[in-house]
């Protein structure tokens, strides 16, 4: 930390040297002429008050939380968003006065990169079928409930977790249907929404197959997965003609209102960031 320069932020995570965030809040730093630096900081759990104390005393406007920290910082912190209760993980704090808030912008980022990539998608009649029930899951859920899109399966291995979910969504969003699957291909037929939430088919991890056959014909298939840039269920989504999505907008918009909260300036995702983040896995 360097706390001659007033505009500190940066990331907390555990380990961290994957994080691509320094990249693109660098560049708008930049672009923006701001005297600030953001930087990754490994932090392990027993380390989050210390790293707390140290960012309020060194200058910091706040921080980014990335795995595993995202529900571990949320006890020491002074307040925390009705969102990020809602999705029971923060990955944004503001240092205000010396107190600290904290927020979830994966709702945002998830909703933008859909948005800014097919604004149509609203207009669909149908279902979406969500792969996972992990925190990802749960971001997904909040975010398409939000915007009225309230026929939703969720698919998972472990019953319990899935339906605490959908109980959990059920009681910020009463008229919403929310249904479990241990069927996939129950879970697809028709359905005009598909987004993996789950780390399979990540670099380093097992891939995710799965049928698209019966998938609506103009479906939409949203990997939140960003290494590879197009997994092998991007990849069949094309061989299908459905409309495909990568998870790099998600974490490119998911900083913009972090960034905005910081700096107090609006930033855009533009076409130099993306290939910037890319050049930099």
């Amino acid at each position: 930390m360097n706390p001659q320069i007033k505009n500190n932020t940066g990331i907390i995570g555990f380990p961290i040297e994957h994080s691509l965030s320094p990249v693109l809040h660098n560049y708008w730093i930049r672009q923006n002429k701001i005297l600030g630096e953001y930087k990754a900081y490994r932090v392990e759990k027993k380390g989050i008050q210390n790293f707390i104390n140290s960012s309020i005393n060194s200058n910091f406007l706040g921080f980014n939380i990335t795995l595993p920290h995202k529900q571990n910082i949320i006890p020491f912190l002074d307040y925390i968003s009705d969102e990020a209760k809602a999705l029971k993980a923060v990955n944004t704090v503001l240092i205000k006065n010396g107190k600290t808030k904290g927020y979830n912008t994966d709702t945002y980022g998830f909703i933008e990169n859909l948005n800014s990539n097919f604004p149509e998608w609203k207009k669909r009649k149908g279902e979406a079928v969500i792969y996972g029930a992990g925190g990802a899951a749960r971001a997904v859920a909040w975010s398409l409930l939000k915007n009225n899109f309230f026929k939703i399966n969720i698919v998972n291995r472990t019953k319990s977790k899935a339906l605490k979910l959908i109980a959990d969504m059920k009681k910020i969003f009463p008229k919403a249907s929310l249904s479990f699957f241990s069927d996939y291909n129950i879970a697809t037929r028709d359905a005009v929404l598909l987004v993996n939430t789950t780390s399979l088919g990540m670099k380093g991890q097992p891939p995710l197959k799965l049928k698209l056959n019966l998938l609506d014909t103009k479906a939409i298939v949203y990997d939140l997965v960003y290494n590879p840039i197009e997994t092998n269920l991007l990849k069949e989504a094309k061989k299908l003609n459905f409309y495909a999505l990568d998870g790099l907008g998600m974490l490119l918009y998911q900083a913009v209102p972090a960034f905005r909260m910081w700096y107090g300036v609006d930033v855009k995702v533009d076409k130099k960031l993306r290939e910037m983040t890319l050049n930099n896995y």
